[in-house]
């Protein structure tokens, strides 16, 4: 089976209300299943330190050290002062990122320091299977089948090892925060709650030393990545393809671990391949990975309207059908109708001329029996067959 491995930084910024699930920022984003209605949703919580705190273990030594040589007071820092010193630098270059095969400025990253950085591990994806029309493929219980990706239990445990082994790979990233996300969901067009891709926030504390001003250990994300020896200008981009390699060869250990324990889905599945499409688009310069992805779901999108529009269009005509049906039963209804009216009239027609019969029967037996009592009364027996 193929599936794919992400290690992608969020520049710019770091949503950490939303990484932490802020309850009240959270209860107003629809596709959180916050209090698992979903009965299978779940965050979790494998790293959590207090900012201040971090900074205070990281740089509080190097605060004091600073502050002994100045003989100023107004020159000495706290950590918090040291924190707001970092969250308004605006000094450096803005990040950059390859668009249509050529470098230009990512405008959504921002120049200067960030007090931390965060970072996305993602394994698998969302991508449903396609039928030959473009359609997007459903399960018997309708939900979407999404042959690229793996299952949870296997990603959760991908996803955690790569935590737990992140700082002795990254001795310059401090990492302050780690949440695991499985509980994202989006109902489907088929009506069905369907679960994103599982994945891993990590907020993480570049940490420099040698600097001949300032703090003998800073703040400085190009300098932190240059001490583990990513020494290019895109010294980001070096390190992503250097954790998206130490990934991956997690996930085939994990993998390869499943499938020995599963050889039912071993056998169903194959080995794995790891594909990388949107990079591999990205280096052809057919387009950025923005494109890429959009251009994925509105294929997507579009398929699937096709296909409720075809499945409207054949209950329409089932419906015209159906229409048709009813009129020509009510037309023969209308026929037999007719029919049963007539009927009803010559019965009724019958009826009136054997009541007219029966009254004139009625009536001669009348007169019969008034002869005879004339008859009798009178002592005309003689004159019976006269009358």
């Amino acid at each position: 089976m193929q599936t794919t491995v992400t290690v992608h930084w969020n520049k710019g910024y770091v949503a950490r209300e939303h990484n932490q699930r802020n309850e009240e920022l959270c209860s107003h984003e629809k596709h959180i299943d916050l209090y698992n209605r979903q009965g299978d949703s779940s965050h979790e919580v494998w790293v959590r330190t207090d900012l201040t705190d971090a900074y205070r273990n990281i740089f509080g030594d190097a605060i004091d050290n600073y502050n002994k040589k100045q003989k100023r007071a107004d020159r000495r820092l706290s950590v918090e002062s040291y924190m707001e010193l970092v969250a308004n630098d605006t000094r450096g270059r803005r990040q950059t990122k390859i668009v249509n095969g050529k470098r230009v400025i990512d405008e959504d990253s921002r120049r200067g320091k960030q007090l931390s950085y965060e970072l996305v591990v993602m394994i698998g994806n969302s991508k449903p299977a396609l039928d030959d029309d473009g359609r997007v493929m459903y399960d018997g219980t309708g939900h979407r089948i999404r042959p690229q990706a793996l299952p949870r239990d296997v990603t959760r445990r991908i996803q955690k090892r790569y935590v737990d082994t992140f700082q002795a790979s990254n001795p310059n990233l401090m990492l302050v925060n780690a949440d695991y996300h499985a509980d994202e969901s989006f109902d489907n067009l088929r009506g069905q709650g369907e679960y994103g891709t599982d994945h891993t926030h990590l907020e993480v504390i570049p940490i420099a030393t040698g600097f001949k001003q300032g703090l003998e250990v800073q703040n400085s994300m190009n300098k932190a990545l240059r001490s583990m020896g990513f020494l290019t200008d895109d010294g980001y981009s070096e390190w992503a393809r250097s954790e998206q390699k130490r990934l991956e060869a997690i996930v085939h250990e994990e993998y390869e671990k499943y499938c020995m324990d599963n050889p039912d889905y071993a056998a169903d599945k194959g080995l794995l391949e790891i594909i990388h499409p949107v990079a591999d688009r990205t280096e052809k310069g057919d387009r950025n990975k923005e494109t890429y992805v959009l251009e994925q779901e509105l294929n997507e999108q579009i398929a699937e309207y096709r296909y409720l529009n075809k499945q409207n269009k054949q209950k329409s005509e089932e419906m015209d059908a159906e229409k048709q049906e009813m009129a020509d039963y009510w037309e023969a209804m209308k026929e037999v109708n007719q029919e049963l009216q007539q009927e009803i009239l010559q019965n009724q027609q019958l009826g009136e001329r054997l009541q007219r019969e029966l009254s004139e029967v009625q009536r001669t037996k009348e007169l019969k029996a008034d002869k005879k009592s004339v008859i009798r009364r009178y002592g005309l027996d003689g004159y019976e067959r006269e009358f």
